[in-house]
């Protein structure tokens, strides 16, 4: 997505440029997991303050979307006009982040068969150890491991990962692309 799809969902942006205003950005993210063309946010000065910190040549190919009271006020803009592939500002950073996780979910969901039984394509890797109740629905690529038990109604959407033993109590549901660890409850 770019700056012209991202006004789309949020009329408020303003491009204040960077090294690359048509940067094609793929996902959201936070300041803890910098990420090539990814979305960053930061709604006030501490958070632009502690960014600044980390901006470098690689941060070229992310983009920031921050407050426009904020941004006007800010001294240090240059730092990331030339470090950040693209900057944006907003006239409310929280409403910002809300318009656009969804068409970045729909992104990042599109290739996903969300129909697709596993277990009936055989794609899913489930151990023999593991135990899986009646009327779990097991997604494409799902990878169970040993001594996991999956209580009844549970669903498993595409491309999860259960580690060894863990245990999902009745009626639980894991998103695309989950990881759960060794011996994680949830009900």
């Amino acid at each position: 997505m770019n700056f012209a799809d991202l006004k789309k969902f949020d009329e408020s942006l303003e491009n204040q440029g960077g090294v690359n205003s048509s940067l094609e950005l793929n996902s959201l993210t936070s300041q803890a997991f910098l990420k090539p063309k990814h979305l960053l946010f930061a709604k006030n000065s501490k958070l632009l303050d502690s960014l600044k910190e980390v901006l470098s040549e690689n941060t070229h190919e992310m983009g920031l979307v921050t407050d426009s009271a904020v941004w006007e006020k800010y001294s240090e803009k240059e730092a990331f006009l030339t470090n950040l592939g693209l900057v944006c500002t907003s006239a409310d950073v929280d409403f910002s982040m809300t318009y656009l996780s969804k068409p970045f979910f729909d992104l990042k969901m599109s290739h996903f068969d969300l129909k697709k039984d596993g277990v009936e394509s055989k794609s899913a890797t489930i151990n023999p150890e593991a135990w899986v109740g009646p009327n779990v629905f097991i997604g494409d690529n799902v990878n169970i491991e040993a001594s996991v038990k999956i209580h009844p109604g549970c669903v498993l959407m595409a491309g999860v990962s259960v580690g060894e033993g863990s245990e999902l109590l009745p009626n639980v549901t894991l998103y695309p692309n989950v990881q759960l660890g060794k011996n994680v409850r949830i009900h």
